[in-house]
């Protein structure tokens, strides 16, 4: 028993994984044999497609089988095979019943016993080699989902519901085991809103079957895309009878309103529908009665009120009921949108390479710039250091040709001093350029290099300056002598005259 626990976990895995997964019952044709489907516990069952066929000859299965008298040949008979020749089960004699077995299991947790059909194989709904296959169908399969009871929302006219953050809902508007949607449910409106503004809504009509007979269609669904003020018209016959129209219905925009309506007076009809958020991030809201989209998807604007009349017609093809003239604020078709929103940020981004180029050439110029500045500055600071020289020997040169004349050793000194200048001066301007240099030590050099040279300048100035004291001194002496000398020998002249 446990082991058979394990089993039917482990073939229902990839149904609790993904939420739906495709399932398949096999019944062999014979007596005894019912389709009696059944899904677990709280789940709903919604029949896909019903196919019928032969189990090869290879296989040894007989065409016929009673039910319960053969265990062994069920196992091998009556369980899929990729071997039997199946195809899409249709009754040619009486349409009516070609979905009886979608009708017996639709929405309910398990089928309603129904037998199970035979055809020939040779066509025209089954084709199969009849040297390989039987020449009649030998197997049934019914290919079907399982859903959860808590995914389904039933709507009417006596229930308020407001339901958010739903990424996996279906709506039904009947119990499956009554007779269809009840008399009571005349006029039924709900919004239906994504999560985000530039959300779309996709519906897929899993079951529609409107009520109708031969001359009027009893039930009609109205869906609003509100911000096209456009009103999509429904009729009878639009019913997908038993085969869901994945794409019956798409909004432009985040925000629906869907409106049922009933004029039978008698059960009747079937609406089941499954709304997904078109981008899978978002989610979906569910309010009946409507209520109103979110205005912040609607930036306030300041308009001028105008009085307009509203002008309503009605076709009857393709249902579509326009209001024209009708005041509100429309957004640009969201595929065009998202173009735009591509284009823009494309635009943006080369700007952006653009710019970042641009700085990246003013960035080198700048350094560039500034190492050609900061050579030209050395380079001038060199300038006014040879001109300050050259000025100090001219200087020299000035203090040293008149002195020259004043005395012979004075002038031996100072042409000494001058040669020595010259030297200096001379291996100065043969020296390395700066631009051979690296710029930093050749400053500090440079320096250390000034601070010599007017060390040595104020000394030769020093001494240049004694010298020209010592030479002061001596012309003074020798003045004085001289005056004194002139006044002794006026001194003489005059005692001399006084003698005589």
């Amino acid at each position: 028993m446990q082991f058979c626990r394990c089993v039917f976990l482990i073939i229902l895995c990839p149904y609790f994984v993904r939420g739906q997964a495709d399932l398949y019952a096999f019944r062999c044709y014979g007596t005894g044999w019912v389709m009696d489907e059944s899904c677990p516990a709280n789940h709903k069952m919604f029949p896909i497609e019903v196919r019928v066929g032969a189990t090869g000859l290879a296989t040894g299965c007989p065409n016929s089988i009673v039910k319960g008298t053969n265990t062994s040949l069920e196992s091998t008979c009556c369980n899929h095979s990729d071997a039997a020749c199946l195809d899409t089960y249709h009754n040619t004699l009486n349409d009516t019943i070609t979905y009886v077995y979608h009708e017996m299991c639709m929405g309910r947790k398990q089928c309603v016993n129904y037998p199970i059909v035979r055809s020939t194989t040779t066509g025209p709904v089954v084709f199969c080699d009849q040297s390989l296959y039987h020449s009649t169908t030998t197997v049934l399969e019914l290919k079907y989902h399982c859903i959860q009871d808590e995914k389904f929302l039933s709507l009417s006219n006596s229930i308020s519901i407001s339901k958010a953050n739903l990424s996996d809902v279906h709506i039904v508007l009947q119990n499956y085991s009554s007779s269809g949607i009840p008399s009571t449910t005349t006029d039924l409106q709900c919004s239906i809103e994504t999560s985000e503004c530039d959300g779309q809504i996709r519906i897929n009509a899993k079951d529609l079957r409107l009520f109708f007979n031969t001359s009027q269609c009893f039930q009609r669904i109205y869906i609003n895309d509100t911000d096209d003020g456009v009103i999509h018209d429904f009729d009878c016959s639009h019913n997908t009878n038993f085969i869901q129209n994945a794409n019956f219905y798409t909004s432009q925009h985040n925000h629906i309103i869907i409106h049922f309506t009933n004029s039978y007076d008698q059960n009747g009809g079937f609406v089941w529908i499954k709304p997904t958020p078109v981008n899978t991030s978002h989610t979906l809201s569910i309010n009946c009665p409507p209520k109103e989209e979110n205005l912040a998807c609607f930036p306030t604007t300041t308009t001028e009120e105008t009085t307009t009349s509203v002008d309503t017609t009605t076709e009857t093809t393709p249902h579509i009921t326009e209001v024209s003239n009708k005041t509100m604020q429309s957004r640009s078709d969201p595929t065009n949108g998202q173009q735009d929103i591509a284009l823009i940020a494309g635009i943006v981004t080369a700007v952006i390479i653009c710019i970042s180029i641009g700085i990246g050439i003013v960035c080198a110029v700048k350094m560039k710039w500034k190492t050609k500045q900061s050579i030209n500055d050395i380079s001038s600071q060199e300038e006014r250091r040879d001109s300050r020289t050259s000025t100090s020997i001219q200087s020299t040169s000035q203090i040293i040709i008149p002195l020259a004349h004043s005395s012979p050793a004075t002038s031996s000194q100072l042409a000494s001093v001058t040669e020595d200048l010259g030297k200096r001066t001379f291996r100065k301007q043969n020296s390395l350029s700066p631009l051979q240099l690296n710029p930093s030590t050749f400053i500090d050099e440079e320096n250390k290099k000034a601070k010599r040279k007017k060390k040595k300048k104020k000394k030769d100035e020093e001494t240049i300056t004694t010298d020209v004291q010592e030479n002061t001194e001596t012309k003074k002496k020798k003045k004085k002598k001289k005056k004194k000398h002139k006044k002794h020998k006026t001194q003489s002249q005059e005692n001399y005259a006084d003698t005589k």
